[in-house]
């Protein structure tokens, strides 16, 4: 694996990749306004089936009658509240990969379909922001994952060309939007499922040797 240290920067997706957040956070927030509404589906479905896909789709899919932005706002409105009433927690070897990568002097940035005050909010919360070079959401993009445009914005901000970078992600549809934009990818999962082009682990420490 020493071609990874050979590459100009890394780009990380942040919910279930470096923060426990989909399943503890986005899930249950979006289950609940889900359900504000009649509509009933359990946040295991929602994680199962949309991770890495951005919110305002997730609600045009499970509520197409419905705003998808008011019921958007009403989500991060839940996760504020539910962010003071629980920590939120680094993946296991988040920050040990972040200190090595930012000792060796490689450059990184995020590519989250969350929006940027809530990848702030994350990356300061566990004391990561300070390794960071640049942030970018998928609301500053024309299309979500898994097109290619937030992980092409991420690279551009790290000044580095695409085919140059590794990408690190934990949802589906980050990883095609990772491969489209032709980076090597690692796609953290214990899925059986395999995505042509995207080296699978189980454990970011994987990637620490």
């Amino acid at each position: 694996m020493n071609e990874l240290w050979s590459k100009q920067g890394w780009i990380f997706d942040l919910d279930s990749t470096l923060v426990k957040t989909q399943k503890e956070f986005h899930a249950p927030a979006e289950a609940a306004v889900l359900a504000q509404y009649g509509i009933a589906v359990r946040p295991e479905e929602i994680s199962r089936r949309f991770a890495g896909v951005h919110t305002r789709e997730v609600f045009r899919q499970l509520a197409p009658r419905h705003d998808p932005q008011e019921l958007l706002e009403e989500k991060w409105r839940r996760m504020q509240i539910m962010a003071i009433a629980r920590s939120i927690e680094p993946i296991d070897y988040a920050q040990k990969l972040l200190r090595k990568l930012h000792r060796r002097g490689i450059p990184m940035g995020i590519a989250s379909a969350s929006p940027l005050a809530w990848i702030e909010l994350c990356m300061s919360t566990i004391q990561m922001d300070r390794y960071i070079s640049c942030y970018a959401s998928v609301d500053e993009v024309a299309k979500g994952k898994p097109s290619p445009d937030v992980f092409l914005l991420a690279a551009e901000r790290l000044e580095c060309e695409p085919r140059d970078c590794i990408a690190v992600e934990d949802g589906e549809a980050g990883v095609e939007s990772a491969l489209a934009a032709g980076m090597r990818v690692y796609w953290l999962t214990n899925s059986a499922q395999t995505i042509k082009g995207a080296r699978k682990i189980r454990w970011l420490k994987q990637l620490l040797f």
